[in-house]
């Protein structure tokens, strides 16, 4: 049964994000009909920005909510399944969910994000937690695992895409 609600969560999110792209195709075409003087397009031009601003900025919460339910959902049952069964990945979701908790936190609070700017932010963060990685194997208590660096560095891709996702229907 958890299993079923993490795929609900991510087919809404799939679904909000198309009705998005299809929001974002017509409202860019919607601008190129009729003659229309040059003050009425660049207005119209100027509220289609803000328009696909607030989209990607709507991108950006829906996103994070999920990625943060997922992330409490972990945390309180489906690692100890893991755990159960497959160790490997137990060990290391935290690390996968923690560059897409702070790659779309940051984005969040920093407005507004260019596209550069949200790709340079996730390799940032990424090879951050993997130099925290590295940095716990001279710290007493902690321990260094190369599948923490791999989890990392896939959700840094991950986030990488996702972040292309957005940009691609939000423009």
């Amino acid at each position: 049964m958890p299993l079923c609600a993490t795929a609900m969560v991510y087919a809404a999110v799939t679904i909000f994000i198309f009705r998005l792209a299809t929001a974002a195709r017509i409202l860019r075409h919607a601008g190129n009909t009729g003659n229309k003087t040059n003050r009425k397009r660049h207005r119209q031009n100027l509220c289609l920005f803000f328009i696909l601003h607030n989209m990607i900025r709507k991108a950006y919460i829906v996103v994070f909510i999920a990625v943060a339910a997922f992330a409490v959902f972990q945390e309180l049952m489906f690692r100890h399944y893991l755990f159960a069964r497959h160790f490997f990945a137990a060990g290391c979701l935290p690390n996968f969910t923690a560059v897409l908790l702070l790659v779309f936190g940051y984005g969040l609070i920093k407005r507004p994000l260019t596209k550069s700017e949200a790709l340079r932010s996730v390799a940032a963060i990424a090879a951050g937690l993997v130099l925290y990685e590295i940095a716990q194997i001279w710290m007493p208590g902690r321990v260094f695992d190369w599948a923490d660096i791999a989890a990392s560095l896939a959700g840094g891709l991950l986030a990488a895409a996702l972040i292309q996702l957005i940009y691609r229907i939000g423009t």
